[in-house]
């Protein structure tokens, strides 16, 4: 039996026909966007157990977490280069204050009461800038933390659902492709969600 005899007698096993290139419809970036959004914020409606609503509404809290922890480090991160220019202005002004008082003999005994109280502020500000920045680096952090089960989930959920996608096409599309390539394809897409 040669191979030609052998592709044309499971012609008939094929539950779909090969792709037709007129009814298969391009998918715009708004439908791919949706369909990703679908695993990314999933659905609490329909028939689901509790187990699974609740991990349901544990990925969304995820999300919303990670979002939440976004902003504020975006927020603080912003405020950083004020807190800078704020230290910045405060030791000139200090430096300008601690040169006009050395001038007079009578104001050197409040001098040292003065430059004590002045020193505070940068002092202050300076905790601050580098605690806004070590603020920064923990809640990028904590976000890719908290989102990296939301990640996974939905990379394993898109993995799975082109798996199954794969294995509901009829036989005549596996005989007239290359399902090796097909296979490396799915791969690298998985790879490239990471």
């Amino acid at each position: 039996m040669n191979i030609n005899t052998r592709k044309l007698s499971y012609k008939f096993l094929s539950t779909t026909s090969p792709v037709d290139k007129s009814t298969t419809s391009k998918s715009t970036t708004k439908d791919v966007v949706k369909t990703l959004l679908t695993y990314v914020w999933p659905s609490l409606e329909g028939h689901y157990t509790n187990e699974e609503v609740k991990k349901r509404k544990d990925h969304r809290f995820r999300v919303k977490a990670s979002l939440g922890m976004m902003a504020l480090g975006k927020g603080v991160n912003v405020g950083v280069p004020f807190l800078f220019k704020y230290l910045v202005d405060d030791l000139t002004e200090i430096a300008s204050k601690t040169s006009d008082i050395s001038s007079h003999a009578d104001l050197i005994a409040q001098s040292g009461d003065m430059a004590a109280a002045a020193a505070g502020t940068p002092l202050l500000l300076l905790l601050g800038y580098g605690f806004s920045r070590t603020l920064t680096s923990v809640l990028n952090e904590a976000r890719n933390t908290t989102f990296a089960t939301v990640a996974q989930s939905t990379i394993r959920g898109i993995g799975l659902t082109t798996f199954q996608h794969v294995h509901k096409l009829g036989l005549g599309y596996h005989e007239s492709s290359s399902t090796g390539v097909l296979s490396r394809v799915m791969e690298r897409g998985t790879r490239s969600m990471r």
